[in-house]
């Protein structure tokens, strides 16, 4: 009775393998590294995402609480696009504020070799630096970081190693707000303004961020290097 069963067994294994196919042919835990080998071996020249390669990207994050758009924050994304700039913006209220979603467009924009600047105003900033924090454990640095009068930041996000993961980082507060906490070595500037809801339609915001914007048409090593004489050099256009 066994020995029927057994060879009953046989019949089916040998009906169902493929003729040819032999152990070694069979997948093997090989397969998931020889695609993970495929996914790593990016082509630039054939990724749809690469067609505008050598142009930087910003990407600005808006405050969820700002329904009627009353800061004009998504203005600004004209504003860079006029001047050769590829601007996106991340709706925290079509997107939930999810970190998440975000750090999934800076690795998009990373894999493709893009230079990458990040505006976060308001709570947006909130969002951006946990972005951040989620791509830094994937090796995943940004150019730029620009955080936009932001209230009670720490609160959120600590007050240690804030957007480290920025070779850059900007801050522009209003009269009214604190003094930045947890950057490393942040270019601050406060602006005239006392009203938050003004800050990102502010002139002297605009042209801040757009002199930001075009430091990442430089080299990387001399945007490094000239680091102290271009924030000398800024400091003294914005006035």
């Amino acid at each position: 009775m066994h020995g029927r069963r057994l060879l009953t067994t046989l019949l089916m294994l040998a009906f169902a393998l493929p003729t040819g196919l032999s152990a070694a042919d069979m997948p093997t835990s090989d397969s998931s590294d020889s695609s993970a080998e495929t996914t790593q071996k990016h082509d630039p020249s054939t990724c749809p995402h690469c067609a505008a390669r050598q142009r930087p990207v910003v990407i600005l994050v808006g405050a969820d609480r700002d329904v009627m758009k009353l800061g004009q924050f998504p203005d600004l994304v004209g504003q860079f696009r006029c001047r050769g700039f590829q601007a996106v913006y991340f709706d925290p209220l079509a997107q939930f504020n999810d970190a998440s979603v975000l750090a999934g467009w800076l690795r998009s924009y990373s894999r493709c070799g893009r230079r990458i600047m990040v505006v976060g105003w308001s709570y947006g900033a909130v969002v951006a630096i946990k972005a951040l924090n989620i791509v830094r454990r994937e090796g995943i640095c940004i150019d730029t970081f620009v955080e936009l009068d932001c209230y009670f930041l720490n609160r959120h996000v600590g007050s240690r190693n804030l957007a480290s993961n920025a070779r850059r980082t900007v801050v522009l507060r209003s009269q009214l707000n604190d003094t930045p906490k947890g950057y490393r070595r942040p270019c601050f500037y406060r602006l005239d303004t006392m009203w938050h809801m003004s800050v990102p339609s502010e002139p002297q915001t605009l042209r801040i961020l757009t002199t930001e914007a075009y430091r990442l048409r430089t080299p990387v090593h001399r945007a490094s290097q000239s680091n102290t004489t271009a924030q000398q050099a800024l400091r003294k256009y914005v006035r």
